[in-house]
């Protein structure tokens, strides 16, 4: 059985939201400039540097993602696609510490800049996503997915239901704490994916990722804002 494929726009997302969430970005936002191109110059530039390395990135990601889930297997991975970001990107880190030097905003006006670069990324990735969620959703209540596939059509609606989620928490919260804690997930569950569909796995193996990424987000975000946040709780309890 070929799983359904499905338009996985990672990109963006791991070009700024994973290595600048994981990483402890205080630090880095101590003194970057708005001119002569400072923090939005520096990101363009990462995001250019990935997208030319994004096969043989994509190949080691590939690599370095876990064959089985379990809350063990998510924090090992994540430390090490931390390190191979780091390791990659080296130079496009030193170029934001070298940009710290001239400290002309104070923290808070540093971190609402980078907000304001982050989130129209993340409200256009949730955009497509939520598209993808609706246009999976309508083949089934068309009859268009084969029987077979429907188990998976489940699976991947609760995979883009906890991806949307993520962002949507981001989003509405504004924090980069938040964006720290639950990027790196974000991206891992995605990579798991991806996985699967690579080694023509069934995509209901997804179940057991949701429930960790679920229960990171409980963790992170236990004080549900939005209607669709309860439906976590459903994932959660649910027996997989």
């Amino acid at each position: 059985m070929t799983p359904p494929a499905l338009p996985v726009q990672h990109g963006n997302f791991a070009g700024l939201a994973f290595p600048f969430g994981s990483m402890n970005i205080r630090p880095l936002l101590e003194g970057i400039s708005r001119d002569g191109g400072g923090l939005r110059g520096v990101l363009e530039e990462f995001k250019k540097n990935l997208g030319e390395k994004e096969g043989i990135l994509f190949s080691r990601l590939m690599e370095l993602t876990p064959d089985e889930p379990s809350e063990e297997a998510y924090l090992m991975a994540i430390e090490r696609i931390y390190r191979l970001f780091t390791e990659e990107f080296e130079g496009d880190i030193h170029a934001i510490a070298d940009a710290a030097i001239n400290v002309e905003m104070t923290p808070n006006e540093l971190e609402e800049e980078l907000r304001n670069i982050i989130l129209p990324e993340l409200v256009k990735l949730k955009a497509d996503i939520d598209r993808a969620s609706e246009l999976l959703l309508k083949k089934a209540l068309d009859g268009r997915l084969p029987e077979e596939e429907l188990e998976e059509m489940d699976a991947v609606d609760r995979f883009l239901f906890i991806e949307s989620n993520i962002l949507g928490i981001i989003i509405e919260t504004r924090s980069l704490e938040t964006a720290s804690e639950l990027s790196s997930y974000f991206l891992l569950l995605m990579l798991r994916l991806l996985k699967l569909l690579q080694n023509r796995k069934s995509l209901t193996e997804l179940l057991e990722d949701i429930k960790i990424v679920a229960g990171k987000i409980r963790e992170v975000h236990p004080t549900p804002s939005a209607v669709d946040d309860y439906f976590l709780d459903e994932l959660l309890e649910s027996n997989t």
